[in-house]
């Protein structure tokens, strides 16, 4: 089954459930969903329709249209898979290291990640974001992107932003080099021994203390989650598919069902994209008189 098939019988039944087989494994797509199920390990991730495909003579003709209709077709285009967020400030953009870019508040980049926070927190106020700028990193974390497409047959890897509690002594380094629970301190290693996330902020800030001036931070990392399974105090790296040394999965869940922590065990799987400034809500006093 190839992609071009995929898109046939996409084309010919938008809400159309199809099976195939991919090398051993057996799958099945739900377009009108847009998901995709492994029938025998039951994991499942999301798909979406592959843009199309711009030669260098069409961004060329592109270029040359306004400038609003050029930025948004190369953003969402194949070409755009190895270069920066369109996004990011390009005067703060170190050869070695990195840089955090305040984010305004108001801005729709901040409204996105405050909604997320805020989802599951409630009682706190973001007081600042800053969008963590490093090209080194963001070049292997899109290199192991690409890896895992391949290891997967050319299907998207599942990927998500989620929340990361840290204490300030880490901060620099987690910007500079990234996370590694080696040297970034643990959150635990109920479910196996690597780096943890949550997709719930409630849950991170039980790992964010307070420093000198009451104020705590948080990270929004983007996370290559792939495929996952059930993870287990043993693990220092996700188990093999049924047995096998050649196939591993990519990550770790506490419940493969409705995953709310994740844990991941290579670093170019994760990307510290922003780091969050939060502090308690002033509580309203109230005077009877």
């Amino acid at each position: 089954m190839t992609s071009a098939d995929l898109e046939k019988n996409y084309v010919s039944d938008p809400s159309a459930t199809i099976s195939f087989h991919a090398g051993q494994q057996q799958y099945e797509i739900d377009f009108k969903l847009m998901t995709q199920r492994n029938m025998v390990y039951r994991t499942q991730r999301e798909v979406r329709r592959r843009p199309k495909f711009l030669s260098i003579d069409d961004v060329t003709k592109l270029k040359g249209s306004t400038k609003s209709s050029s930025s948004n077709t190369i953003q969402n285009s194949p070409l755009r898979t190895a270069e920066y967020p369109e996004h990011w400030y390009k005067a703060s953009m170190p050869e070695i290291g990195h840089e955090i870019v305040n984010v305004p508040l108001m801005s729709p980049e901040a409204s996105q990640i405050q909604s997320m926070f805020t989802k599951t927190l409630s009682g706190f106020v973001v007081k600042k974001i800053g969008r963590i700028q490093n090209p080194s990193l963001w070049k292997l974390y899109q290199w192991k992107k690409g890896q895992m497409k391949k290891a997967n047959n050319g299907a998207e890897v599942d990927e998500k932003r989620l929340f990361r509690g840290t204490d300030n002594t880490y901060i620099t380094h987690i910007c500079h080099e990234n996370f590694d629970w080696r040297t970034c301190g643990t959150h635990g290693t109920l479910y196996g021994q690597g780096s943890y996330f949550s997709r719930d902020a409630s849950y991170s800030h039980n790992y964010s203390p307070k420093n000198s001036d009451g104020k705590r931070t948080m990270f929004v990392a983007r996370v290559l989650i792939g495929d996952y399974i059930t993870g287990n105090v043993n693990l220092r790296r996700p188990p093999s598919k049924s047995g096998s040394m050649t196939y591993f999965y990519d990550s770790c869940v506490d419940n493969i069902y409705q995953p709310t922590i994740y844990v991941v065990f290579e670093k170019q799987q994760i990307y510290p994209e922003y780091l969050i400034e939060y502090e308690e809500e002033e509580k309203k006093s109230c005077c009877i008189s």
